[in-house]
């Protein structure tokens, strides 16, 4: 069975994105060092959590939260996914 990553994914995304001219954004972590330490930090405020990618096109928005086969959301992924279906 062919696995994909998740970048490789995100690629694929973004690539069927801007074929069908969606405006998006995808927030990137950058690498930082952190105690002589290289993390990944995304500087931003609110709450914790938020999806990967938001995209409009013409009266339509889409909210997506990219996982490999076996990534699992977290707890504050759940809670905006859920707050995001509830605007309907």
């Amino acid at each position: 069975m062919f696995k994909i990553t998740e970048k490789d994914f995100s690629g694929q995304i973004e690539d069927l994105l801007e074929i069908y001219h969606w405006q998006w954004i995808h927030i990137r972590p950058a690498r930082v060092l952190r105690h002589g330490k290289e993390i990944y930090e995304t500087p931003y405020s609110g709450h914790k959590g938020f999806v990967d990618y938001v995209a409009v096109k013409d009266k339509r928005c889409l909210f997506a939260e990219l996982k490999s086969e076996t990534g699992k959301i977290l707890p504050a992924q759940q809670e905006w996914l859920d707050a995001l279906t509830a605007t309907g």
